[in-house]
């Protein structure tokens, strides 16, 4: 399939996960969202990989650490993103994760990677797209002072320590998902695209799972919400 309908698909899919997300998040709690997120993935891509008869991904330990990175690091900026979403507004939260490919791609200049001039404008397109987004959050933030004068912030439903966490997020979950798809990248060719997918879920899943048993935070899901 051409890459341009791959990448709509996947902007397509990400929109939907993440306003679903947004809204489990704050009924179910981020991690338990997270958790039932992974293994859900996990699941489909286990049925996906027998289905398909490619069977399960040859154990290649010497390229393991980066099925490591692209695991733990996916996983990571998710649950950021979840935090992000969570506490802030879209508009906020959208522009700084929404451009992390700028930054897989600067790592991979990092590496010797020369971009085409198709890249370059991919990159210059990107950047414009999360101009446009802020510029409209700016105007949508000056509409909220206006209606809250007395706030004195122009987030007006948000405290300013709130407003920092949510960069913060925003900010981690924008390095991880770079850092993880710089990894899938190099995975891929070792693995194979769904294989290193599949091996990355199970590296997510116990690394939510740790994270739910160090917080003590799990908790049950009510069956209205499994769909979502």
């Amino acid at each position: 399939m051409n890459p341009i309908f791959l990448g709509a698909a996947a902007a397509i899919a990400w929109g939907a996960h993440d306003f679903a997300a947004r809204f489990a998040g704050t009924r179910i709690g981020v991690l338990t969202t997270l958790l039932c997120v992974t293994a859900t993935g996990l699941i489909a891509l286990t049925l996906w990989l027998l289905l398909s008869g490619n069977g399960f991904p040859a154990w290649q330990p010497s390229h393991l650490w980066l099925i490591a990175l692209m695991g733990a690091g996916f996983t990571l900026a998710t649950l950021w993103l979840y935090e992000a979403i969570t506490r802030g507004p879209f508009a906020l939260v959208s522009p700084i994760v929404g451009a992390y490919p700028v930054t897989a791609l600067m790592f991979a200049l990092a590496t010797g990677v020369r971009p085409s001039l198709s890249q370059w404008i991919a990159i210059a397109a990107v950047t414009v797209g999360v101009a446009i987004v802020a510029v409209a959050a700016r105007e949508e933030r000056l509409e909220a002072a206006v209606d809250e004068p007395a706030n004195g912030f122009p987030y007006g439903h948000m405290s300013r320590e709130t407003f920092r966490s949510v960069l913060m997020f925003s900010a981690l979950s924008h390095l991880g998902f770079a850092i993880s798809i710089t990894a899938g990248q190099a995975a891929a060719p070792v693995y194979g695209e769904l294989e290193a997918t599949w091996l990355a879920r199970i590296v997510g899943l116990a690394v939510i799972t740790a994270v739910l048993i160090a917080r003590r935070a799990a908790r049950r899901v009510p069956l209205s919400w499994m769909p979502t």
